[in-house]
């Protein structure tokens, strides 16, 4: 493998910062997904593989069907490592007071981690950043290690472990190799984060998947774990979205799904039901945008698809306060009443490509 997408400089800062620190925390985005997980999980080992104490901290619930990741079916139980900040706001603070370093990992600004974000503001040391999302806040970071050609901030750490490997088998004489749990960690982020191989896919993915394989992972393993793991609830719900809860609008060429606080009570909802659900509507021949709301206590969670040549960040941005990737974006709405939110997102389609038909 003879291409590496991070610099020998770049690892080389790296491995300056990790061989000043005695204790790391690693810091994932709110309601974390597949990538969230297989990225901080992955650098989670290769710094306790460097001796290095760390933890996990994610604001929000993991979902059971990605947990392990942190368990004793990735080869090492790192379950006390794992950190809901939800759940232990006082015990997450203490450790990010006690960090010599905090990474954060897939995503771009710090408001991304709702509360947790004036906790890692206040502290005096080094963060930085590894991620895939584009238009990163320059200013909440001290160094900053951003590709968005790339299918994920997984396959942006596998690169980056990769190199600094080469340099620590240089320096030391020793070949110094990726782990099976750190490998199993990142092709899982990988292949979560395009959709099971279905989106965002470059020739340096495959080059990944091909070397990840040849190590030893267990692709099939790894693909039960994930996607044939839910409970029943989440098939009814997924149903139940689907089919009488979604709306198309063929002449928009968009679809919408909608779920109400109400209706996760009824299918007695847990964080991680819905992965994945916005794509679905996409498999419609003459969908090419796919929205998704969620409503939250406070706000509504947003999530946007396309296909073809319609680019969501940028509506993201415009009306629901996000951003992303071209293709997937995301957001978050406070000001429209939940009931009025299907019609809103129809209203501002048709503002947003201005009442004409989009051309696949």
């Amino acid at each position: 493998m003879e291409l590496n997408l991070v610099s020998k400089s770049s690892a080389e800062k790296f491995l300056r910062y990790f061989q000043g620190a005695g204790r790391v925390v690693l810091v994932g985005h709110a309601n974390p997904d597949g990538d969230c997980l297989g990225c901080t999980s992955a650098m989670l080992h290769y710094l306790e593989d460097m001796g290095i104490a760390a933890n996990v901290i994610v604001p929000g619930k993991v979902p059971e069907f990605l947990r392990f990741l942190f368990s004793e079916r990735n080869g090492v139980h790192k379950e006390d490592a794992l950190v809901e900040f939800d759940k232990r706001p006082e015990y997450s603070a203490e450790l990010v007071q006690k960090a010599d370093l905090i990474i954060c990992m897939d995503f771009n600004a710090l408001h991304r981690v709702d509360d947790l974000a004036g906790i890692l503001q206040s502290a005096s040391v080094p963060r930085l950043l590894i991620d895939h999302h584009p238009h990163p806040q320059e200013q909440d970071f001290n160094h900053i290690l951003l590709e968005t050609e790339i299918s994920s901030a997984s396959e942006l750490t596998f690169w980056l472990i990769r190199s600094m490997n080469e340099l620590t088998t240089i320096a030391s004489g020793k070949k110094k190799e990726i782990s099976m749990p750190q490998a199993v960690s990142l092709y899982t982020g990988m292949m979560t984060d395009t959709n099971n191989f279905d989106n965002s896919v470059f020739p340096s993915t495959h080059r990944m998947a091909a070397y990840l394989l040849e190590l030893g992972v267990n692709s099939e393993a790894i693909q039960w774990a994930v996607f044939n793991s839910y409970r029943e609830n989440r098939i009814r719900l997924i149903g139940y979205l689907t089919g009488s809860n979604m709306k198309v609008d063929y002449r928009l060429k968009a679809a919408c799904l909608t779920l109400s606080r109400e209706q996760q009570e009824n299918f007695d909802f847990k964080d991680g039901d819905t992965e994945g659900v916005v794509n679905m509507p996409l498999a419609i021949k003459d969908v090419m945008i796919s929205a998704f709301f969620t409503e939250g206590k406070t706000m509504t969670r947003v999530s946007l698809r396309a296909k073809g040549n319609f680019v969501v960040n940028a509506f993201a941005a415009k009306y629901f306060n996000g951003g992303g990737h071209p293709r997937a974006a995301g957001g978050r709405i406070q000001d429209i009443p939940f009931k009025d939110i299907e019609a809103y997102f129809f209203k501002c389609l048709a503002e947003y490509i201005g009442e004409m038909v989009i051309d696949n």
